[in-house]
């Protein structure tokens, strides 16, 4: 989901903005950043010591005194910066005092083709309400004992006091820089090694399986005036399927030969009819907070001991945050986070880790409730797959060339994941072709019921 512009209109006629997060590069992991020049007129104009000492809780952290100096410079301009994805204007912010040098990200609205689809979508207002909200509640310090914690988030300095305007006003973001060689990132190609792959679903499901407690339903009813349902939000599902249709006919295109196999048009096919049905599905409870982009290039790792067991994982880039089934973050990373042949061999021990530790941070009060998730999974796993799926069509349909060979090895591990869950079988069998990829189930019902999964 890194966007990077609206879709050209000689491609498609949909009704502008683009209303839907599905307006993106999915994978530019090459990481071009934005310029300060393509932002809009950062509040304040110039950060400065004074407006850090009076507006951030720096100096309440130490980070921050009279000796300090403070200087900004581009994102990607000095060396270890990661990537940065061009929803947002980013820049690296560094203080030098007593203490040695510390930096940190900054984050604002950006005015770059996205903008119009960011405000829509009310990116800006849902990243800055997460951090607010949890930055604390998942800093990467409050953890770090023995065993890996729950999924952890950097630490946010500037607590957003204003509300985000409707164009990004105001969206101003302050964070903890996961900076090597203690945090580090993984290849996409070579995909997850096998004891990360496995402390990532352990920090997922606690992350998860908190805001199914007592205590965590209570913090996420708080977040409903602004985390809304589905990373796509949940009532611009019929748009974002009436664009899909649009998406996949210039996929069919652009795309290799060799990718367009039957099996392909038998998952993609037809999303063209049922891409909302399947959003509905993920918005029905129970939920849980889900980060929306869950894949290696969002995640950073480090090692906290000698055993596996202590391996700590961070996520950032939370503007897809939404309330939604957890299975959507799980297959958007075993999809894409590991090889196939990897996933293969251990994906069901990661469903099974996964469940644990959902089970053990959700607590005894959760147990009707973690019932439903546990026999729910594999059938979630298959929706959220095609849905993932669908984003990327999308996003091939109008990505730049030096970006699409990324796009064609996305989809082909997506489509591989979804062909070896036979998630198709989720669908009405009507509307699936008869390739003989898939087992043939029972129809699905309308529309607000649940699923069937009796094939799984």
């Amino acid at each position: 989901h890194r966007s990077i512009s609206s879709p050209p209109q000689k491609f498609f006629q949909v009704p502008t903005p683009l209303p839907t997060c599905y307006s993106f590069d999915c994978m530019t992991m090459n990481g071009s950043s934005s310029s300060a020049s393509s932002s809009t007129a950062p509040d304040p104009a110039q950060i400065t010591w004074e407006w850090l000492f009076a507006n951030t809780s720096l100096h309440a952290a130490g980070l921050l005194d009279q000796t300090s100096e403070v200087s900004q410079r581009g994102f990607g301009e000095g060396t270890d910066d990661g990537e940065a994805g061009v929803n947002s204007s980013v820049s690296i912010l560094t203080i030098r005092g007593s203490r040695g040098s510390t930096s940190f990200i900054v984050k604002r609205c950006s005015k770059t083709a996205s903008h119009d689809v960011a405000c829509t979508q009310r990116w800006y207002e849902r990243e800055s309400g997460f951090y607010n909200h949890f930055s604390e509640r998942f800093a990467p310090d409050r953890n770090a004992g023995e065993n890996e914690g729950p999924l952890v988030v950097p630490r946010s300095y500037h607590s957003q006091k204003k509300p985000i305007g409707e164009n990004g006003e105001g969206f101003l973001l302050i964070l903890e820089k996961l900076k090597g060689p203690e945090w580090r990132t993984l290849d996409f190609e070579a995909g997850c090694p096998r004891d990360e792959a496995f402390a990532c679903i352990r920090s997922l499901g606690k992350f998860h399986g908190y805001f199914y407690s007592e205590k965590g339903m209570k913090d996420l009813e708080a977040t409903s005036s602004w985390l809304p349902q589905t990373p796509i939000r949940l009532e611009l599902a019929d748009m974002v399927q009436d664009y899909y249709c649009d998406a996949w006919q210039q996929f069919q295109k652009v795309a290799p030969q060799e990718l367009l196999t039957p099996q392909l048009r038998s998952l993609c096919e037809p999303l063209r009819k049922f891409y909302a049905v399947l959003v509905k599905r993920m918005a029905q409870g129970p939920s849980t907070l889900v980060h929306g982009d869950f894949r290696l290039e969002n995640l950073r790792f480090r090692h906290l001991g000698q055993r596996a067991e202590t391996i700590q994982v961070a996520a950032f880039d939370w503007q897809f945050s939404s309330r939604a089934r957890g299975a959507y973050d799980l297959a958007y990373f075993m999809g894409l986070g590991l090889t196939p042949r990897v996933r293969a061999r251990e994906q069901d021990r990661l469903k099974s880790e996964y469940i644990s530790s959902v089970t053990a941070a959700a607590g005894e009060s959760a147990g009707a409730l973690l019932t439903q998730v546990s026999n729910d999974l594999e059938a979630d796993l298959c929706v959220a797959i095609l849905l993932i799926l669908a984003s990327f069509i999308i996003g091939a349909a109008t990505a730049p060339d030096a970006s699409q060979a990324m796009h064609w090895t996305s989809i082909q591990r997506i489509s591989q994941t979804a062909l070896d869950w036979q998630a198709a079988g989720v669908l009405p069998v009507s509307e699936v072709p008869s390739t003989g990829a898939f087992a043939k189930t029972e129809a699905a019902e309308l529309p607000g019921s649940p699923i069937p999964h009796s094939k799984l």
